[in-house]
C-alpha cells in the first residue's frame, strides 16, 4: 500500500474510535492544540461530526501561524498578522512560545537575532522574564502574548463548533519544564481556556500510532523521530498489552509508554532557512555599497519568506529559484541554488540531525535490529538528505506511516476526548513523561539517610505522569522549609538555574497543642506526611502537607466485687472506648483487658491535622494555601496507565 493511502486509512480508522456520546442537551465541544514552533494546529471533538476532525481556520487552512500582530491600534492573530510582516516587521511578533518560563538574557536575544528579528523586547526588572512592547508602547508578558495565540485557536475551534469551546488538551515539547508548563498554563487561563491536560508530543503521536494496532503477539519497540520547524527529538516508546476488561470479561489492551526521548531544542527547519538566508543575503551584499541587507528588517522579513519556498521546493526537485522584487533600496533579487549545493552548506545540521536517534539508543542499550519501526514526522523530515541518511542508518526506508503534520494533532485530539466528560473511548494504555529529574532540600527535619539540609532526590528522570510522592517525616514540631530543584546535569532549554521552587510549611505545634490541652494524658507526633502530585497538566505542586497526633488517656476503672465463692460481677462503668473522644485515624476506638485496681490506658491516633503549605514563588497567583490536584485513578481514563 502506498504511503498516501495508509496515511488515509490510518486516519479513517482514527476516525471510527469513539464509541459512544453521552445524551446531553447541548453539543459541546474539546479541542487538542498543536502549538508548535512556528505554526498551530487543532483537533476539534465535538458530538454529531467526524469523531476527531482538523479544525480549519478563517481561511480555510489546517495549519495557522503563531503570530500576534500590533498595526495601526489593531491586534491581528494568525494567517491575517503574518500577512503583514513584509510591510511591518518589528510590529509582527513569532516565535513568543520560545519566551515562556525562562529569564530574559543573552541565550534568549540569541534565539531572536539568528532569525532576524529585531522585536522592542525589554527585561522585567521584577520578575526577571521577557517584555514586550507594541507599536502604541503597552507592554505584554510573555504570558499575555502566548495568550494571544491561544485565543486565536479558542476562536478557531468556536468557528468550527459553531458554538463555544472552553475544555482543551495542549501539546508541549518534550523538553519543556515545569516553568515552561506552568507559564503556559497561565497562558491558557488568560486566553479563556480551561486546561485539561498537557501531553508531550512524543506521547501524542505514540498514541495515533498504537491506537489501531495490535500487540497481542508481543513487545514492539518503535522510535518516532520528529524534525519540526525550531526542533527535533527522537523517542523511543515501547507497546505491549495488559489484561483489561469489556463488559465483564477479560480483554487484552493496547498500552505503550516512552522509555527515553532525546532531543536538539535549536534544531529545525527554520535551522537550514538560517543558512539559505545568509546565503542569499551574502549574495545580494556584493550588489550593495558598503551596506548589509541583514541589518534592514523589511529587507530580510521579504527574503526569508521566500527562502521558506525556496527550501520546499528543493525538497521535490534538484533545483530552485529565489527571486525577490524590490528587496532593498528598489534593487530586485534573482538567484537559484541546487540541492547539492543546499545540502553540502546544510552538512553540519545534518550531522546534528542524526545525534538524537543515535543517542536515544545508546542509552537504552539498543541496537538498530531492536527496533521494529523508525517513525518519521514534521514538516522538516520532508527534507530529501534526512530520509536517505536515516535510511542508510536504520539499512532500509524510514517508516512513513503516521502524517508528518497531523500525527500530533490527532493525537491530543484522542486525549481530550478522553479527559473530558461527554466521550467514551476505546481503552489504551498510555501514561505521559516528565525528563527531568527533581530533587528536594529539607530544612527542619531529617529525611530518610540525608541529614537536615541535605538534596536528595524527589522524582527520578522519565518518570511516569501523573504520579503522587509521599515524604513521611520523623516526629518533629519544627517549621520546615523545602527547596524544589533539578536534578542532574539535564536542563529545560534557556534555564540557567536549577532553583524551581521553594515551600514553607508550618502549623505543627499548633496542631500539637490542640490536643495537649484536652483530656488526654500524653500527645505526641506519630509522623509528618508530605504528599506531592504532578497531574495531567504536568505541573508539579505539594498537594498537602499533614501531621497525625498520637494521644494517650488514662480511664480509672472500679474494682471488682466478689458476691460468692463462684461469681463475680463488675460495678457499673463506662467503658474506656466511651470516655475516648478522639477518633483514631481509621475511626476506629481501642479498648482492651483491664487489671485490677489499675487505670486502663487508651492509645489513639487522631485524624491527620492538615498543616499550612506556603509556597515562596513570585509567579503564584493563588495565594499561600497549596492548592489541590486531583489523584489520578487509571482505570477512569481510556489512556490509562500501563500495566
Amino acid at each position: 500500500m502506498a504511503p498516501l493511502a495508509m496515511m488515509r486509512a490510518s486516519r479513517a480508522l482514527f476516525a471510527c474510535l469513539l464509541v459512544l456520546f453521552c445524551a446531553v442537551s447541548v453539543s459541546p465541544a474539546v479541542i487538542g492544540i498543536d502549538y508548535g514552533g512556528e505554526n498551530l494546529m487543532l483537533a476539534l471533538v465535538q458530538p454529531g461530526r467526524t469523531p476527531i476532525s482538523c479544525a480549519l481556520n478563517e481561511m480555510g487552512k489546517r495549519k495557522s501561524q503563531t503570530t500576534v500582530a500590533f498595526v495601526n491600534g489593531e491586534r491581528k492573530l494568525g494567517e491575517e498578522g503574518a500577512a503583514l510582516v513584509g510591510r511591518y516587521p518589528k510590529k509582527v511578533f513569532s516565535k513568543m512560545r520560545e519566551t515562556l518560563g525562562r529569564p530574559y538574557d543573552e541565550s534568549l536575544k540569541a534565539v531572536f537575532d539568528d532569525a532576524f528579528l529585531s522585536y522592542d523586547m525589554t527585561l522585567d526588572e521584577e520578575r526577571g522574564t521577557a517584555v514586550i512592547e507594541n507599536d502604541d508602547g503597552k507592554k505584554f508578558s510573555s504570558e499575555e502574548m502566548v495568550a494571544h495565540v491561544l485565543h486565536y485557536a479558542k476562536t478557531v475551534g468556536e468557528l468550527n463548533a459553531k458554538g463555544p469551546v472552553v475544555d482543551a488538551v495542549i501539546c508541549v515539547p518534550p523538553f519543556f519544564g515545569l516553568q515552561q508548563k506552568a507559564a503556559l498554563t497561565h497562558s491558557a487561563e488568560l486566553a479563556g481556556l480551561n486546561i485539561l491536560g498537557m501531553i508531550t508530543e512524543p506521547t501524542a503521536a505514540g498514541i495515533q500510532y498504537g491506537i489501531d494496532r495490535d500487540f497481542t503477539n508481543g513487545t514492539s519497540h518503535v522510535i518516532v523521530y520528529d524534525m519540526g520547524a525550531t526542533s527535533t527529538y527522537a523517542a523511543l516508546l515501547k507497546y505491549d498489552t495488559y489484561k483489561g476488561k469489556d463488559s465483564g470479561k477479560s480483554k487484552p489492551v493496547n498500552q505503550f509508554q516512552v522509555l527515553n526521548v532525546k532531543w536538539d531544542a535549536s534544531l529545525g527547519g527554520q535551522s537550514f532557512e538560517k543558512v539559505l538566508l545568509d546565503h542569499f543575503a551574502q549574495e545580494f551584499n556584493g550588489k550593495l555599497k558598503g551596506e548589509d541587507v541583514r541589518s534592514v528588517p523589511k529587507a530580510m522579513a521579504k527574503l526569508k519568506k521566500e527562502v521558506k519556498k525556496t527550501k520546499e521546493i528543493l525538497s521535490a526537485n534538484k533545483e530552485a529559484p529565489c527571486n525577490v522584487e524590490s528587496l532593498h533600496n528598489d534593487m530586485d533579487f534573482r538567484s537559484k541554488i541546487s540541492r547539492a549545493e543546499f545540502e553540502a552548506m546544510t552538512a553540519p545540521l545534518f550531522e546534528r540531525a542524526m545525534k538524537p536517534l543515535t543517542d536515544v539508543l545508546e542509552a537504552e542499550g539498543l541496537e538498530v535490529k531492536d527496533v521494529d519501526a523508525f517513525e518519521f514526522i514534521g514538516g522538516s523530515t520532508r527534507i530529501p538528505k534526512i530520509k536517505s541518511m536515516f535510511g542508510d542508518f536504520i539499512g532500509r526506508t524510514v517508516d512513513l506511516h503516521l502524517d508528518s503534520d497531523e500525527a500530533i494533532l490527532f493525537g491530543a485530539g484522542y486525549k481530550a476526548a478522553n479527559l473530558s466528560t461527554i466521550f467514551r473511548m476505546r481503552p489504551f494504555g498510555a501514561n505521559d513523561i516528565m525528563p527531568y529529574s527533581v530533587n528536594i532540600k529539607l530544612e527542619g527535619a531529617s529525611l530518610d539517610d540525608a541529614s537536615d539540609g541535605e538534596e536528595v532526590e524527589l522524582i527520578p528522570a522519565f518518570s511516569n505522569v501523573p504520579l503522587k510522592k509521599t515524604l513521611t517525616l520523623p516526629p518533629t514540631t519544627n517549621n520546615l522549609t523545602l527547596t524544589l530543584s533539578y536534578g542532574g546535569d539535564m536542563l529545560p532549554p534557556g534555564i540557567t538555574d536549577k532553583y524551581i521552587t521553594t515551600y514553607y510549611i508550618s502549623g505543627t505545634e499548633k496542631a500539637l497543642a490542640k490536643y495537649e490541652n484536652g483530656k488526654y494524658n500524653e500527645t505526641s507526633f506519630s509522623k509528618v506526611s508530605i504528599k506531592f502530585a504532578m497531574g495531567k497538566d504536568g505541573l508539579l505542586v505539594l498537594n498537602k502537607a499533614e501531621a497525625k497526633v498520637e494521644t494517650v488517656e488514662y480511664v480509672p476503672i472500679k474494682p471488682k466485687v466478689k458476691v460468692n465463692a463462684t461469681e463475680t460481677v463488675s460495678n457499673s462503668t463506662e467503658s474506656a472506648a466511651d470516655e475516648t473522644t478522639s477518633e483514631t485515624s481509621d475511626g476506629n476506638s481501642e479498648g482492651g483487658s483491664t487489671a485490677e485496681g489499675s487505670d486502663e490506658a487508651t492509645k489513639e491516633e487522631s485524624e491527620p491535622e492538615e498543616v499550612v503549605a506556603e509556597e515562596a514563588n513570585e509567579e503564584s497567583t493563588d495565594g499561600a494555601e497549596s492548592s489541590s490536584v486531583p489523584e489520578s485513578d487509571a482505570g477512569d481514563d481510556a489512556t490509562d496507565e500501563p500495566k
